[in-house]
């Protein structure tokens, strides 16, 4: 199976980031959102959090790269159908399979909710990230019209209109913000990175070792200062006893947040400046990484995952901070690689089906051809 001739440099870091997101999971779903990093000291709270800093970033990423590669395709009805169909498709493929697997396993109970989560993935919000990706599918042929139409200065001032609006204003004045973290807030987000990729496509720096440079000392420089600031209010909430401080320097990692669209913006043009040649295999694998997202983010794997399967809350309480982080690495490439060779056989069932589709089809074709004769 041969991926079509995308630049390999940007496969890999969709690689590298669906490994980053994968990570995040770990300690998201493992200690944060379980409440065990509650209990832990302010250090150790630091720590977990900045490692699971990258995998809010590579969220940006991964719409960036979608920018990067749709903001010139041509507008067609058809394939537009086709694109959201396809995706559709993956959706439905691994909601009603894991649900199968959790009936077979006596994991859950067969109910209204989880039934109707596995026939409408997306208007039920089964995994979010998918819900908005269709949402900016459905919308980005309107939105590449838009973005065509633009002088380079009119898209410079929209750019800054949607960091503005997606990222700068949510990162302080998110305690004060009215709006809710919903599915359209989530879309403008996707907007923004999908405007920004786009770009960085339509628009080069003349000059690209000074982008490169200057993508470099960004990413340097803004990752030192996230972690400065996490050090210095983890400090006043430990002088003052007062955790707010703490949990605002936390807030500095989410999705919407300054700190976390300048790293992923910065990682992207570093990486749009790697010579690297065409790779079949960096490309094909590439192709499985939104099937990882779907298989191992699954509510029903998830919670296998990471409290039964592996355990991440007991190896956190059983290790150091860095062994800690080294089992985790290893279970992170063991779900990388697992969840790739299972959607590597969905890609290769999905693909004979087609083939078997078209020669039933071009058959009827024929049958009626010779009844009309």
């Amino acid at each position: 199976m041969v991926a079509k001739k995308r630049q390999s440099n940007f496969e890999l870091l969709r690689i590298i980031a669906m490994f980053l997101i994968i990570l995040h999971h770990s300690v998201m779903h493992g200690l944060i959102l379980s409440g065990v990093l509650q209990a832990q000291s302010i250090v150790k709270r630091i720590e977990i959090t900045q490692l699971a800093l990258f995998g809010k970033v590579s969220v940006g990423i991964f719409v960036m790269i979608t920018g990067y590669f749709m903001i010139n395709s041509q507008y067609s009805p058809a394939k537009s159908r086709k694109r959201l169909k396809n995706l559709w498709l993956q959706l439905f493929f691994y909601s009603t399979l894991i649900l199968a697997l959790a009936l077979s396993r006596h994991w859950v109970v067969l109910n209204w909710n989880n039934g109707v989560q596995a026939i409408l993935p997306v208007l039920t919000n089964l995994w979010w990230f998918a819900t908005v990706y269709v949402l900016l599918y459905v919308v980005m042929p309107y939105l590449n019209l838009l973005l065509n139409q633009l002088t380079k200065q009119q898209y410079s001032k929209l750019v800054i209109i949607l960091l503005s609006l997606g990222s700068i204003y949510p990162t302080f004045f998110r305690n004060y913000n009215a709006i809710s973290d919903s599915d359209i807030d989530n879309l403008l987000l996707f907007v923004m990175f999908y405007v920004i990729g786009a770009y960085f496509r339509k628009y080069t720096f003349k000059n690209a070792h000074k982008e490169r440079k200057i993508a470099w000392l960004t990413f340097i420089s803004t990752l030192a200062l996230n972690l400065g600031q996490a050090s210095l209010l983890g400090y006043i909430s430990y002088r003052t006893s007062n955790m707010l401080y703490l949990e605002r320097s936390e807030a500095l990692n989410n999705t919407s947040s300054i700190t976390v669209t300048l790293l992923a913006v910065s990682l992207f043009v570093i990486f749009k400046h790697i010579n690297l040649q065409f790779s079949p295999t960096i490309n094909n694998l590439a192709l499985t990484t939104f099937g990882i997202y779907l298989i191992h983010d699954h509510p029903f794997i998830r919670q296998k995952l990471w409290y039964e399967w592996f355990n991440i809350p007991n190896l956190f309480a059983k290790y150091s901070f860095g062994s800690f982080v080294w089992h985790v690495l290893l279970i992170v490439t063991l779900i990388f690689i697992s969840c790739a060779a299972i959607e590597w056989c969905r890609l290769w069932l999905f693909k004979k089906l087609a083939k078997t589709t078209t020669l039933v089809n071009k058959e009827k074709i024929q049958v009626i051809l010779n009844i009309n004769k």
